[in-house]
């Protein structure tokens, strides 16, 4: 019998009670009339009580996790916050809900100035190309003097280092031309998988940053359920492995193994096995299922 029902049926109150009458006449007179034996079971009960730092009885209760139970919640492989990689002002945004396929345009930057950054860098290489040209043109009207003893030979080698200077000039042109471009097409967002937008964080006409968080875009075709699973329980399981997926009594679909974790969880010992969930259901992200024994 547990120490504080024993305390109880001595005194007739519980334990804690004993901090508002330990002291008082009730008390003592209780420990007066009592019966030589019941000394010990006191002594015995005090010792024993405050001992334990007056913590509860307690039994020890170990449920064992079976495969019946073995489930949790089921996630997208593919989720992602997307943003733009410069500032800008936006002019169109997805809507919440909208189902987009890989490489759509989900929003927009402002582009009129990137635009005009495109022309003069385009116009850039036009000016590099053509003063290649014209140095080039020198230096063979140089090597031309020079074999009519005009020129000494040092001109040769300056109009060879002037080309070299504005081939140099050209290859920078070329590089900003291609980063123009780049600013151009990296002004729409474009959707990096198939999917569903669940979330809109900005307005038209707000100005962003390098960065900031656009939309969320989920894959909702591609699903997975990662479950901690007791040791014993993976021993026979293997990667490519398939069991039935339930949600309450309803079958949803299968699971099929497609990772098995090499080590276990320091705290709870247990192993994580990733699945992949294929399912008819359309609504089946966020919801607990279970999974079916396997052998």
């Amino acid at each position: 019998m547990c120490i504080l029902v024993l305390f109880e049926q001595i005194f007739g109150r519980t334990i804690s009670d004993i901090y508002f009458i330990k002291y008082s006449t009730e008390f003592k007179m209780a420990i007066f009339n009592m019966k030589p034996y019941r000394y010990l079971l006191v002594i015995f009960v005090f010792f024993s009580v405050f001992s334990s730092a007056q913590t509860p009885c307690q039994v020890e209760n170990s449920q064992k996790v079976s495969i019946e139970n073995i489930g949790g919640v089921v996630k997208p492989f593919r989720k992602t916050i997307l943003s733009f990689s410069q500032p800008g002002i936006i002019i169109s945004i997805p809507e919440e809900g909208q189902v987009v396929k890989k490489g759509s345009i989900l929003a927009s930057l402002d582009g009129k100035k990137l635009k005009i950054v495109l022309k003069e860098a385009k116009a850039s290489i036009s000016a590099a190309q053509l003063a290649v040209e014209m140095e080039e043109h020198n230096r063979n009207k140089t090597a031309r003097l020079l074999q009519e003893k005009i020129l000494s030979p040092i001109a040769l080698t300056e109009a060879d280092f002037s080309i070299k200077q504005v081939k140099v000039k050209l290859d920078i042109a070329k590089a900003k031309l291609d980063l123009s471009k780049l600013a151009v097409k990296e002004s729409k967002l474009l959707a990096p998988f198939d999917g569903v937008i669940i979330q809109v964080l900005v307005n038209t006409g707000e100005r962003v940053s390098p960065g900031q968080p656009i939309a969320e875009l989920v894959d909702i075709k591609s699903l997975k359920l990662t479950v901690d699973t007791p040791l014993d329980l993976t021993h026979n399981l293997d990667k490519g492995a398939q069991t039935k997926v339930f949600v309450g009594k309803r079958e949803v679909g299968i699971a099929i193994v497609r990772n098995i974790l090499p080590l276990l969880d320091p705290a709870s010992g247990l192993r994580r096995v990733i699945w992949t969930i294929q399912s008819t259901e359309k609504l089946l992200i966020g919801r607990y299922v279970t999974l079916a024994p396997w052998k």
